[in-house]
Protein backbone atom coordinates (compact mmCIF):
# COMPACT_ATOMS: atom_id res chain seq x y z
CA UNK A 1 0.00 0.00 0.00
CA UNK A 2 2.95 2.44 0.56
CA UNK A 3 4.25 1.97 -2.66
CA UNK A 4 1.40 2.52 -3.86
CA UNK A 5 0.45 5.67 -2.07
CA UNK A 6 3.98 7.06 -3.11
CA UNK A 7 3.33 6.20 -6.66
CA UNK A 8 0.36 8.59 -6.50
CA UNK A 9 2.25 11.53 -4.68
CA UNK A 10 5.04 11.47 -6.81
CA UNK A 11 2.97 11.15 -10.36
CA UNK A 12 0.10 13.94 -10.38
CA UNK A 13 -1.62 11.02 -13.40
CA UNK A 14 -1.09 8.39 -11.86
CA UNK A 15 -2.98 9.40 -8.72
CA UNK A 16 -5.96 10.75 -11.25
CA UNK A 17 -5.93 7.27 -13.11
CA UNK A 18 -6.14 4.98 -9.61
CA UNK A 19 -8.68 7.86 -7.95
CA UNK A 20 -10.72 8.12 -11.22
CA UNK A 21 -14.74 7.03 -11.28
CA UNK A 22 -14.16 6.59 -15.11
CA UNK A 23 -14.61 2.82 -16.17
CA UNK A 24 -11.54 1.25 -17.14
CA UNK A 25 -10.45 1.29 -21.24
CA UNK A 26 -10.59 -2.43 -22.49
CA UNK A 27 -6.46 -2.35 -22.68
CA UNK A 28 -6.90 -1.47 -18.44
CA UNK A 29 -8.94 -4.15 -17.71
CA UNK A 30 -6.62 -7.19 -17.92
CA UNK A 31 -4.36 -5.37 -15.86
CA UNK A 32 -7.08 -4.04 -13.19
CA UNK A 33 -8.48 -8.01 -12.95
CA UNK A 34 -4.81 -9.31 -12.22
CA UNK A 35 -4.39 -6.31 -9.35
CA UNK A 36 -7.52 -7.12 -7.69
CA UNK A 37 -6.77 -11.27 -7.81
CA UNK A 38 -3.38 -10.24 -5.74
CA UNK A 39 -5.20 -7.59 -3.37
CA UNK A 40 -7.67 -10.58 -2.90
CA UNK A 41 -5.13 -13.27 -2.26
CA UNK A 42 -3.19 -10.50 0.02
CA UNK A 43 -6.10 -9.85 2.26
CA UNK A 44 -7.43 -13.35 2.35
CA UNK A 45 -4.14 -14.34 3.85
CA UNK A 46 -3.95 -11.57 6.51
CA UNK A 47 -7.28 -12.01 7.27
CA UNK A 48 -6.54 -16.02 7.56
CA UNK A 49 -3.20 -15.43 9.85
CA UNK A 50 -5.48 -13.09 12.31
CA UNK A 51 -3.66 -9.77 11.44
CA UNK A 52 -6.37 -8.05 8.99
CA UNK A 53 -9.73 -7.46 10.40
CA UNK A 54 -12.24 -9.65 9.31
CA UNK A 55 -14.57 -7.11 8.05
CA UNK A 56 -12.10 -5.14 5.86
CA UNK A 57 -13.32 -5.36 2.42
CA UNK A 58 -12.13 -4.27 -1.01
CA UNK A 59 -13.78 -0.85 -0.55
CA UNK A 60 -11.91 -0.12 2.21
CA UNK A 61 -8.85 -0.34 0.48
CA UNK A 62 -10.22 1.78 -2.61
CA UNK A 63 -11.57 4.42 0.16
CA UNK A 64 -7.85 4.62 1.47
CA UNK A 65 -6.73 5.46 -2.05
CA UNK A 66 -9.50 7.96 -2.96
CA UNK A 67 -8.83 9.76 0.50
CA UNK A 68 -5.16 9.75 -0.06
CA UNK A 69 -5.70 11.65 -3.55
CA UNK A 70 -7.06 14.45 -1.61
CA UNK A 71 -5.05 14.50 0.99
CA UNK A 72 -1.92 14.28 -1.44
CA UNK A 73 -3.05 17.29 -3.68
CA UNK A 74 -3.80 19.34 -0.39
CA UNK A 75 -0.47 18.76 1.10
CA UNK A 76 1.45 18.93 -1.87
CA UNK A 77 3.44 22.44 -1.46
CA UNK A 78 2.69 22.22 2.43
CA UNK A 79 3.97 19.08 3.27
CA UNK A 80 4.67 17.05 0.68
CA UNK A 81 4.87 13.34 2.85
CA UNK A 82 1.53 14.22 4.93
CA UNK A 83 0.09 11.20 2.93
CA UNK A 84 2.14 8.77 5.14
CA UNK A 85 0.68 9.96 8.40
CA UNK A 86 -2.57 8.93 6.82
CA UNK A 87 -1.70 6.17 5.50
CA UNK A 88 -0.15 4.23 8.69
CA UNK A 89 -3.27 5.48 10.37
CA UNK A 90 -5.64 3.69 8.09
CA UNK A 91 -3.54 0.92 8.21
CA UNK A 92 -4.01 0.98 11.92
CA UNK A 93 -7.27 0.81 11.40
CA UNK A 94 -7.35 -2.20 9.64
CA UNK A 95 -5.47 -4.49 11.87
CA UNK A 96 -7.06 -7.13 14.40
CA UNK A 97 -5.92 -5.66 17.31
CA UNK A 98 -7.76 -3.54 18.97
CA UNK A 99 -10.47 -3.61 16.20
CA UNK A 100 -14.35 -2.17 17.50
CA UNK A 101 -17.82 -3.29 15.85
CA UNK A 102 -18.09 -0.69 12.70
CA UNK A 103 -21.01 1.22 12.30
CA UNK A 104 -21.61 0.44 9.08
CA UNK A 105 -21.76 -2.99 7.16
CA UNK A 106 -18.79 -3.28 4.78
CA UNK A 107 -19.81 -3.45 0.72
CA UNK A 108 -18.31 -6.92 -1.22
CA UNK A 109 -19.09 -5.38 -4.71
CA UNK A 110 -18.86 -7.71 -7.57
CA UNK A 111 -17.14 -5.08 -9.95
CA UNK A 112 -14.64 -2.05 -9.51
CA UNK A 113 -16.12 0.08 -6.30
CA UNK A 114 -17.35 3.39 -6.60
CA UNK A 115 -16.49 6.69 -4.68
CA UNK A 116 -19.55 7.54 -2.48
CA UNK A 117 -21.69 10.19 -4.07
CA UNK A 118 -22.08 13.18 -2.05
CA UNK A 119 -25.90 13.17 -2.61
CA UNK A 120 -26.21 10.45 -0.23
CA UNK A 121 -24.64 12.29 2.61
CA UNK A 122 -26.89 13.07 5.72
CA UNK A 123 -25.20 16.14 7.73
CA UNK A 124 -26.16 16.93 11.50
CA UNK A 125 -25.06 20.78 12.38
CA UNK A 126 -24.73 21.04 16.31
CA UNK A 127 -25.51 23.87 17.46
CA UNK A 128 -24.64 24.66 21.10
Amino acid sequence: MENLCRLQACDRAFNDLVSARLPLHADGREMHDRAEELRSRIMRNAQEQGVLRGDVTAQDIAFVIWSQAGIIQATRTIAPRAWRRHLHLMLDAFRTEGAHELPEPGNRPTGRPTPPSTASCVCTVWRD
